[in-house]
């Protein structure tokens, strides 16, 4: 017989001879034989003989059983046979029984290996799409095969899915398809992306029958002990086993053991650590009765993250005594005073909220040893008179404020206030104590309580707390020349209490103009912008801060503008605009308003947003001399159908609250912005407002920018409704968003940070940073920060230059202006600069300009090979600049894929 390529043909061409034929292909698979022959064409043949004679399918099928019982199959002919089988069940679904048979005998066959395995799984899974009845068989099937040595992680990973499938469409084969999990999970060959797989799929079978909790924590107990687990599987384990205990709060105990075995690995990283303490918060939270157990657990952890580990140990304090909590430390621990100085800052929080918590690790930078010397009674004694205070002014009922402290998270008036509420908490705490009360009674005729306390400085030292006291007493509130009562200014007020610090002591006690003037007396070391350099020390910026937000007011020179800064709006001897980027006011509008909104303020937020967020700037109205007399932090939300702008508030300082030649200019900017700027919906928020809102209508808020976030905004709560064009143009959807490129401030390092994740190779992803960074960003203006270069320009080095992937080749070409703007830098800055780059990336592209006369370089040999095994030269350049490259370079925008060191 020559082949069954052959065989093949002569059965489609001569029907009659098939039944013969087969008898010769049966006696050919049994033989030894067969390994002079091709078994996957074997099987593609027969695969071609069932669509040809479809009669014949029986007969087939007793081949392919034949067949896979050969000793000379591999993983190709598997691979072929389960393909064809598959195709069988769905042109003759009368053969599943016997297709399944098939099956079974393929997987048990030691030849196989991943790949095959891989194959007889997704067919399988097709197999109980077409015949829902079929999936007891395949269970049994899937048994076998996951007994197989030869599965991968790729192939098991496979068998979950599958099996995900099959439990969703069949609920009532859980209690089976558990069983194989706990097969699944037993196999070496798993890694932790099956792993983490396996622990999505078992999160789904206890949310839908929660009644398997039972089974489902054995199931994880098997997997958390598989040594293939890592950060990312392990924190998907703490995920489901939260949602276990969630549905099934009598599996606590239950639950703690799984994280006992999950906790002593050593592959656990912030982020697993993070999911781990969330849920172990949760259960102290729901079963308080359960502390001791999980103080043991959280200290007897592989890695132990204290901050995070505070979180739930300050719950656990609550119910247990210090010494008790601290019996759990084993005196030979390496980290004995670690821990107990943990424990010890746990028992000192245990009755805070947990955003006060979080406030002060971050307020303290995670110092347990500091924090464990603190005493917070007085803070929450401060902060239980603000809410009663900020009640009485909204008109919420005591009983209603109060009830933060059980369940903040519940308490709309702490939500919406939490982010001056925590600060100034602390503040009042560090500088009255318990005399903040008759502070408040001083401050409350003449101001609001957020404006009582925004203000005041953190952070005093400690000889200086109770001279600062004594001068807010003293200044505070004051006679004025009509013999009326009233307070300073407390944008001056502010000044002074971030300057009390540096104050001498005989300059403490000199009269409040003395004082401010000497606050106002600042010089900058340095300072690229002198006009914002003399804003800044107008006032009270300190050395420190300077450079930082120097550099947010330098990155906004280049931020597109959402709306026209040329366009005014005059009512008699008033004028409204929005102020263009490089206004040095801008950031810090709440010195001329007596507000929050300023670099250093509650409201930085926004007022940072105003200057660099290419969806946000600042409204104001100043009077015939140029001083402002109003305004708003403005920002509009396109990501709807239509353009949406809000008026965070409407700051007026003095006189002018309330007066109604502010709300014509609104009036007046509202209409432009929904006739002539197309705008759908213009609002006004309603916090801590300064103009008469009474004749607009309540109407639904508009969201914040996604980009913002859940930061500072007077208008989280209610909106009111300024204008309306209810004809106003529908967005174009279809556009890619802008992108622009701009220089990096002091904030953009987290999201550099994300970037640098994503480009770069496991072991390659911390961003590098000089010591005295300048660089470029670049923007998108939905997204932030997508890609940026990282130089010093003293030291003439480029130390890290990284872009997303999607950016890379979008129709913006954004790398190549991005990789262009860095060369016009350098060329700038002159002289001979170094850097180190990756041979596959800006290795070429460098080449690749050198070549167009752009630049010259010198390669200085491998500085490093990266974690994939790519080089990294080190080389020194320079750009070319003359007349015959100006015009090239022009046109030349290399596309950059990458980083420096990619």
């Amino acid at each position: 017989m020559a082949d069954y390529v052959t065989l093949g043909n002569l059965i489609m061409k001569n029907p009659k001879a098939a039944l013969s034929a087969f008898k010769s292909f049966k006696q050919v698979l049994k033989n030894d034989d067969s390994k002079n022959f091709s078994l996957a064409e074997a099987y593609k043949t027969l695969g071609y003989i069932i669509k040809g004679q479809p009669q014949l399918a029986k007969e087939v099928l007793d081949s392919f059983n034949v067949g896979l019982q050969n000793e000379n199959n591999d993983k190709f002919s598997f691979m072929n046979a389960y393909t064809i089988l598959g195709g069988i069940i769905e042109e003759q679904p009368q053969l599943a029984k016997e297709v399944l048979e098939a099956f079974k005998l393929g997987v048990q066959n030691e030849k196989n290996n991943g790949d095959s395995l891989f194959d007889a799984y997704e067919n399988l899974r097709f197999i109980v799409e077409e015949q829902p009845q079929s999936a007891k068989e395949v269970l049994e099937i899937f048994n076998v095969g996951l007994q197989n040595e030869n599965n991968n992680f790729w192939s098991v990973g496979k068998a979950y899915e599958t099996l995900d499938f099959i439990v969703k469409a069949q609920p009532q084969s859980a209690k089976e398809v558990l069983e194989l999990f706990n097969v699944g999970l037993q196999n070496k060959n798993n890694n932790y992306s099956s792993l983490e797989k396996a622990y999505e799929i078992l999160d789904f079978i206890v949310k839908a029958q929660p009644q398997s909790a039972k089974e489902v924590l054995e199931i994880f107990n098997v997997g958390l002990q598989n040594e293939n687990n890592n950060y990312s599987s392990l924190g998907k384990a703490y995920e489901t086993l939260g949602d276990i205990v969630r549905a099934q709060p009598q599996s606590a105990k239950k639950v703690l053991e799984s994280f006992n075995i999950g906790l002593q690995n050593k592959k656990n990283t912030y982020s697993s650590l993070g999911k781990a303490y969330e849920t172990l918060g949760d259960i102290v939270r729901a079963k308080p009765e359960l502390s001791k157990e999980i103080t043991y657990l959280v200290l007897n952890s592989e890695s132990l993250d204290c901050p995070e580990a505070l979180k739930i140990l300050s719950p656990c304090s609550k119910k247990a005594k210090l010494d008790e909590l601290l019996s759990q430390v084993n005196e030979n621990d390496s980290q004995r005073q670690e821990k107990t100085n943990t424990l010890k800052a746990a028992y000192a929080l245990r009755f805070s909220t947990v955003d006060e918590l979080k406030y002060v690790l971050d307020k303290e930078d995670n110092d347990m040893a500091k924090i464990s010397q603190m005493r917070f009674s007085a803070q929450q004694r401060c902060m239980n008179v603000l809410m009663n205070e900020l009640g009485k002014e909204t008109g919420v009922s005591k009983e209603e404020s109060m009830s933060y402290r059980l369940a903040p998270d519940d308490n709309d008036l702490y939500k919406n206030n939490k982010d001056w509420l925590l600060p100034a908490s602390f503040k009042a705490a560090e500088i009255f104590g318990c005399y903040f009360p008759s502070y408040i009674k001083m401050a409350e005729k003449h101001l609001s309580i957020h404006d009582a306390v925004y203000w005041l400085p953190e952070k005093l030292h400690a000889n200086k707390k109770d001279s600062f006291a004594s001068f807010v007493q003293r200044n505070l509130v004051y006679m004025n020349a009509e013999g009326k009562t009233v307070a300073r200014p407390l944008a001056e007020m502010e000044i002074i209490s971030k300057n009390w610090n540096s104050l001498k002591p005989e300059e403490e006690k000199l009269k409040y103009k003395d004082i401010l003037a000497i606050c106002r007396s600042k010089k900058y070391a340095e300072q690229e912008y002198d006009r914002f350099a003399a804003e800044a020390a107008k006032w009270g910026v300190s050395e420190e801060q300077y450079k930082n937000f120097e550099s947010v007011y330098k990155a906004g020179l280049s931020v597109p503008e959402p709306f026209d800064s040329s366009k005014e709006f005059k009512f008699g001897a008033y004028t409204g605009r929005f102020l263009p980027r490089d206004d040095v006011r801008t950031g810090f509008f709440g010195g001329y308003t007596d507000c929050c909104q300023h670099f250093d303020g509650v409201g930085k937020a926004c007022a940072i947003s105003t200057i660099k967020d290419p969806y946000s700037q600042l409204f104001v109205i100043e009077n015939k001399d140029g001083r402002i007399i109003s305004g708003s932090w403005v920002w509009e939300n396109t990501e709807g159908k239509y353009r949406d702008v809000c008026f965070d508030n409407i700051e007026a300082i003095g006189d002018y609250e309330k007066n109604p030649v502010v709300n014509k200019i609104y009036d007046m900017v509202g209409k432009y912005l929904t006739n002539e700027a197309s705008c759908h919906k213009v609002t006004i928020g309603v916090g801590y407002q300064d103009a008469d809102i009474s004749k607009y209508a309540p109407t639904e808020s508009i969201s914040l920018p996604q980009a913002y976030g859940d930061k500072y905004s007077d208008a989280k709560g209610q909106q009111v409704l300024l204008c309306e064009n209810k004809h106003a143009s529908e967005l174009d959807k279809t556009a890619e968003s802008k992108r622009f490129i701009r220089d990096i401030c002091f904030l953009d390092e987290d999201a550099m940070d994300k970037v640098s994740e994503q480009c770069f190779p496991e072991g390659d992803q911390t961003l590098m940073m000089p010591d005295r960074p300048s660089g470029l960003a670049l923007v998108d203006e939905y997204k932030g920060v997508v890609g940026y270069c990282l130089y010093d320009k003293d030291e003439k080095h480029i130390y890290d230059m990284a872009v997303l992937p999607e950016y890379r080749k979008d129709k913006n070409a954004s790398s190549g202006k991005l990789f262009a703007e860095t060369m016009r830098r350098v060329k700038e800055l002159g002289g001979e600069w170094h850097a180190e780059l990756r041979d596959k990336t800006t290795y070429r592209y460098l080449d690749v300009m050198a070549k167009r006369g752009l630049v010259t370089y010198e390669t200085h040999g491998v500085d490093r090979e990266m974690s994939d095994g790519s080089k990294v030269y080190a080389v020194s350049f320079k750009p070319v600049s003359d007349e015959r490259t100006a015009k090239r370079e022009s046109n030349v925008a290399p596309s950059l894929h990458g980083s420096t060191r990619e």
